[in-house]
């Protein structure tokens, strides 16, 4: 393959079948998750197949980056990447396991709470038998569904958490702890908590069998859970960092008196909030990993290369790297870094793409030499980042890895000769034997013949013996160009009929045989005047 078409990859690559599609027509073509969908599903699949998730999840957005045109792309003032596609995650200590896209017209139904005893609303009283989540809420409850084993404890932030889907999600089997919003559906009592910043009593206020907490922190933290019945009274010591941002006159004051002079302090705070700080950023440590070795190029054409390269691609690496690394009974020593994880998987598929390429040109009668084995693999190796090209020994390294190359002496065959065995030459024979005539010939009766000739005072191998100071040595050739024929049939039954050897000449002669030919005495040796076959040895 070229260099420069190497480099074009990206551009001719796909991940649909675009021979079914119009492409003179653009609406017939996929749109931008519909293009990437396939790739998507499967790296989902494998991902719970081979990721036996614990007990605590976290589900949040996670942000694609592209600048480029697309009706998909979504703005998030706040955020280290404020444009580009979003995309709703649920992944434990950075593996992401499973994901929907955030499609503005979105496919997703909105879950809803089935009321044990209905209640009236509206002006005219009608009975409520349930109670609709909003598309953003049933993110949580399609994600962990989507999951094989059924008991999990699911942490969400302010976007998604309110009372009603934490009554859902009690009602599925599921927990779930989450900040909440004053204007989530939480009581008048905690919402005037928030919105006044007074110090709350500590006390938890059950409703719905959701339990509310209020934490005075720097500021009011509202939370909601739905596991821990005593997790107000319950404190945990965490090591708390002095803020740079000192508030208010009476905050300042108040962290004084806490810290004392220090920069740190080991401080109680609630389990609620400890378990929630530790189990929260499982979805932004798979963004912090990804980060690390991003992919620099920023498209700004073609919407779904965008999430191919940047993402998916990214997501199996960071999966893969995450599962390596955490088995506990590796065949190799575990990478520490996710770097050096891709430089393996790099180094494994380059050595066998090389590899086969090297077998190939072999086998089309092009063998490369080393130094061509080299330069190419330079070429590559710049390409992708080492300026330095492949090491001094890297070559040596490259054979042990590979067992089945080796270096071999060349051997010269003819032009005519090799080209004669293409397959357009070849075709045409195998497509008489489908013709009646021949067709009924028994099996017994089809016979294959083959001859190979040898030039009399011809050797191939080059290697001689002579004066030590000299680099090489000179080889008298005989005056004789004389051929012999080697005959050889079989049938295709097996039958195998006598080997026939013939020589030029009129008759064969004692000195054309050593001494010895015992094991040859089922053979046939003849004659003839140019050492080639006739009809009357044919026949023999």
């Amino acid at each position: 393959m070229p260099l420069r078409k190497f480099e074009l990859i990206t551009r001719y690559f796909r991940t649909f079948d675009h021979t079914n599609l119009d492409v003179s027509d653009e609406r017939d073509l996929p749109k931008t998750f519909p293009a990437a969908e396939e790739w998507s599903k499967h790296i989902q699949r494998v991902s719970i197949e081979l990721y036996l998730p614990g007990t605590n999840l976290t589900v949040d957005e996670c942000m694609v980056p592209f600048t480029g045109r697309s009706k998909e792309t979504t703005l998030v003032k706040g955020k280290p990447t404020p444009v580009g596609f979003k995309i709703w995650v649920i992944a434990q200590q950075g593996c992401f396991l499973q994901w929907l896209w955030h499609v503005k017209a979105s496919p997703v139904v909105p879950a809803t709470i089935k009321l044990k005893i209905p209640k009236p609303y509206g002006k005219k009283g009608k009975l409520q038998t349930e109670i609709p989540l909003s598309n953003t809420q049933s993110v949580v409850v399609h994600l962990l569904k989507r999951l094989s084993t059924p008991t999990h404890h699911v942490f969400t932030d302010n976007l998604f958490s309110s009372p009603r889907l934490f009554r859902l999600l009690r009602q599925l089997g599921y927990g779930a702890t989450g900040t909440a919003h004053p204007n989530c559906g939480i009581t008048a009592a905690m919402k005037q908590i928030k919105e006044t910043g007074k110090l709350p009593d500590g006390k938890p206020l059950l409703y719905n069998k959701v339990l509310q907490v209020a934490w005075k922190d720097s500021s009011v933290v509202l939370f909601l859970i739905t596991v821990h019945g005593e997790a107000p009274l319950n404190r945990t010591p965490k090591k708390r960092k002095l803020p740079a941002k000192r508030g208010t006159k009476a905050e300042a004051q108040r962290l004084k008196e806490v810290f004392n002079g220090d920069q740190s302090r080991i401080i109680p705070i609630p389990s609620i909030a400890a378990q929630y700080n530790d189990e929260m950023n499982h979805v932004d440590r798979g963004d912090q990993i990804r980060s690390y070795t991003s992919y620099q190029h920023r498209f700004r054409r073609g919407p779904w290369q965008a999430l191919l390269w940047s993402f998916l691609l990214d997501v199996a690496l960071v999966n893969s790297f995450i599962l390596q690394k955490k088995t506990r009974q590796p065949h190799w020593k575990p990478y520490s870094t996710l770097r050096a994880w891709k430089e393996c998987i790099y180094n494994a598929i380059f050595n066998k793409r090389l590899r086969d390429w090297i077998l190939v040109q072999a086998d089309l009668g092009c063998p490369v030499s080393h130094q061509q084995v080299r330069e190419f693999a330079s070429k590559i190796a710049v390409r992708n980042g080492f300026p330095e090209g492949v090491g001094k020994n890297w070559l040596q390294g490259f054979l042990s890895r590979n067992e089945d190359i080796k270096t071999l002496k060349g051997k010269k065959i003819d032009y005519e000769r090799y080209h004669g065995a293409s397959t357009e030459l070849i075709k045409p024979f195998f497509m008489l034997l489908m013709m009646p005539a021949i067709r009924i010939v028994k099996q017994k009766n089809r016979y294959n013949v083959d001859e190979v000739g040898m030039m009399e005072g011809i050797g191939m191998n080059g290697l001689f013996l002579g004066h030590r100071h000299k680099k090489s040595v000179l080889i008298r050739q005989p005056g004789s160009r004389a051929w012999i024929t080697i005959l050889e049939c079989i049938s295709a039954t097996g039958k195998v009929l006598r080997p026939t050897v013939i020589f030029k000449g009129k008759t064969v002669q004692q000195q054309h045989f050593p001494e010895g030919l015992d094991s040859l005495d089922d053979w046939e040796f003849a004659c003839s005047e140019k050492g080639w076959t006739s009809n009357k040895l044919a026949l023999i």
